[in-house]
């Protein structure tokens, strides 16, 4: 496409990247995905293919910066190192999750 019309605009860039994104997230079977400055957010629900015990076992790890709520939202705090390119720090934490499949 590029030698056609040249380069990709970087907003199509992005929604390819966050197509992506989704694809893992509906892997994971999470209901919801938010991803703002600080953080990334999943929400589970019943259909999560994630194993519970693998989800707490990562939760409570001394140091982990995974969080999960009471209405079971899973949280990643990013590191200021990941604020900076949210976008590849989001994704190698869906590849994280994706190790916790059942």
């Amino acid at each position: 496409m590029e030698d056609r019309y040249g380069p990709l605009p970087d907003e199509a860039r992005l929604l390819g990247e966050v197509m992506v994104d989704k694809t893992l997230v509906r892997e994971l079977g999470a209901q919801g995905y938010e991803l703002s400055a600080a953080r990334l957010v999943l929400t589970l629900g019943e259909t999560t293919r994630l194993e519970p015990g693998k989800v707490l076992k990562l939760v409570q790890t001394k140091g982990s910066r995974w969080k999960l709520s009471p209405d079971m939202r899973l949280s990643y705090a990013f590191t200021d190192a990941d604020k900076a390119d949210r976008l590849p720090a989001a994704r190698k934490r869906l590849e994280e999750l994706r190790k916790l499949l059942g």
